[in-house]
């Protein structure tokens, strides 16, 4: 098998996503690209 490279994007929104939610999606991918909240 061959390893599939893609990345994963998070867009927090304020007052939905909290420092748990964004952990997690951290867990699902190694290269989580996380942007910060508006």
């Amino acid at each position: 098998m061959t390893p599939v490279n893609r990345l994963f994007s998070v867009a927090p929104m304020m007052e939905y996503t909290d420092r748990f939610c964004r952990y997690f999606h951290r867990l699902l991918s190694k290269q989580t690209l996380l942007y910060t909240e508006m």
